[in-house]
């Protein structure tokens, strides 16, 4: 049976009335063509479409085949710096100062003065013991020098004769004369003196001194003197012929004291290449 317009406007005024609305889905491709109308058990009449041959396009929304990428927050390994606040200062509580009164500076000054007299001993009191300790220290460096004097002059010795070459005759004189020995045959310490024929000791000890002397005159006088004193004299006296002397003595000699032979007037001396004529000495020990 053939629907006619007619009656598909009677089914829509009828489906208006009843409060139901039945609307046909619109193909995609082709509208469908009404091919049956059917009637329902409430009497509504339905019209079926015919489908189309072509099946609408659907589209389905395929799942992903990888999972979407969640971001989880990971908890920082590091606890966060706290700052803390620290209680501020308290601050200080201005105080007023009072003018020093006259009593109170002259306590102070007074105080001053003590200290500064009491400072004035102890000033004075160190002065006094650097003097001492000065006094002391000159006594030891002149100990020390001594003893280093000592220690290079521990050995004196020396051993001269009138001649250095040849045969030699001195005198006589009328005043007492110095003999200046010029041959060297020992000097040790070189404490005689080649020039005047002095010896002088270098150090305070006792030394032991001796000379001998010849002539061929009938007299030889030779005398030892220090400071202008004769300490001892070797003398000789014969008619004819060689005359010869000699004299020792051990001489307490301070330092830097002096000894030589004389000539005594009226007589003479004589010495040749033997050195019969000498004049020695040395150091036995310091005192």
């Amino acid at each position: 049976m053939k629907i006619t317009g007619s009656f598909l406007f009677l089914l829509l005024v009828c489906s208006m009335s009843t409060g139901q609305f039945i609307s046909t889905p619109k193909p995609t491709t082709k509208a469908p063509t009404v091919a049956n109308a059917k009637l329902t058990t409430k009497g509504a009449i339905v019209a079926t479409a015919k489908p189309t041959t072509k099946a609408a396009n659907v589209v389905t929304a395929k799942p992903t085949t990888k999972a979407a990428n969640v971001v989880t927050a990971k908890p920082t390994t590091k606890a966060a710096n706290v700052v803390t606040a620290k209680p501020a200062t308290k601050a200080p509580i201005a105080t007023t100062t009072k003018p020093p009164t006259l009593q109170s500076l002259s306590a102070t000054v007074h105080q001053q003065s003590i200290l500064l007299a009491r400072h004035g001993a102890e000033i004075r009191t160190l002065q006094r013991q650097n003097q001492a300790q000065a006094v002391q220290l000159r006594k030891h460096e002149a100990e020390i020098n001594r003893l280093i004097q000592h220690q290079r002059v521990r050995q004196v010795a020396f051993s001269v004769s009138l001649s250095a070459r040849g045969a030699k005759t001195v005198g006589p004189f009328n005043t007492s004369t110095p003999l200046v020995f010029k041959h060297v045959i020992a000097n040790i310490g070189r404490a005689y003196n080649l020039s005047n024929g002095v010896f002088t000791a270098p150090v305070r000890g006792a030394y032991q001194l001796e000379w001998h002397v010849g002539t061929d005159s009938r007299n030889v006088a030779v005398h030892l003197v220090k400071k202008r004193e004769v300490i001892a004299n070797a003398y000789e006296a014969q008619p004819s012929g060689y005359a010869s002397t000699s004299q020792s003595v051990t001489l307490l000699l301070q330092a830097k004291e002096a000894v030589s032979l004389h000539l005594l007037p009226g007589s003479k001396v004589q010495d040749n290449n033997n050195h019969q004529s000498t004049f020695s000495g040395h150091l036995l020990f310091t005192v």
